[in-house]
């Protein structure tokens, strides 16, 4: 006796084109969501402080280099191993100010580590700049401890400090800020502070600004143009 054809049943297979549609959809959902979360850390735009540019017009941060109408600098009085350091004795010469510390784990030194290319990279312009790291933590880094620190990177570069009298209204006038945090547990306390270098012209005045992160050759390019803007 013959049978009847066979019928076979089985489970619809998906087509491995689908899956792969599915799988970049979900991919895709997830660059966005990461996206978005990212973009919500970022500083509002009235944000007044922020590690990696300085304020210097209200709502707006400093990017690569800012030049700046000059205004003039109030004077200070800062102590380095080799004396006190005025405005006044700044005077004829640009200066090149950093607000940090000796202890700083990561963009202090990376911002010295810079001087240094940038002072050989200007040549005998070198000896027209002065080169000053201001510590903001005057209780840790004094003037011997700041020129052993500066040594390392370049002889050249001056470090300097004061007490928290003149160094929050000089800070300010850059638009600059530090804060320490400190912990009862251990001496190696963080400060917090901005990671912006501020220029002064020979006249005393604050002419520029170069956030974090800007390249060497920019910075080297614009102290060049300033230096020859009358030779």
């Amino acid at each position: 006796m013959s049978s009847g054809p066979t019928q076979t049943t089985g489970v619809n297979r998906v087509s491995p084109v689908l899956i792969g549609l599915i799988v970049t959809a979900i991919f895709a959902l997830i660059v966005v969501a990461a996206l978005a979360f990212i973009s919500g850390q970022q500083p509002p735009a009235d944000a007044t402080t922020g590690t990696r540019a300085a304020l210097v017009d209200p709502g707006a941060y400093s990017s690569g280099v800012t030049a700046l109408e000059p205004k003039a600098v109030e004077p200070f009085t800062l102590q380095s191993a080799d004396g006190v350091v005025t405005l006044e004795s700044l005077r004829g010469r640009y200066t090149l100010i950093y607000f940090g510390y000796t202890y700083c784990p990561d963009f202090c030194p990376s911002t010295m580590t810079d001087w240094r290319v940038i002072r050989k990279a200007l040549g005998e312009d070198a000896a027209d700049v002065t080169f000053m790291l201001v510590s903001v933590d005057p209780a840790r880094d004094t003037p011997d401890v700041l020129r052993d620190y500066v040594s390392r990177f370049d002889p050249a570069i001056v470090g300097a400090t004061a007490d928290d009298a003149t160094l929050t209204p000089m800070t300010e006038q850059f638009g600059a800020y530090y804060d320490v945090v400190e912990s009862s547990d251990t001496p190696y306390y963080i400060v917090n502070h901005t990671t912006s270098q501020f220029l002064i012209d020979p006249e005393g005045n604050f002419v520029a600004v170069y956030t974090f992160g800007t390249a060497v050759d920019a910075i080297v390019a614009d102290l060049q143009a300033r230096l020859h803007a009358h030779s």
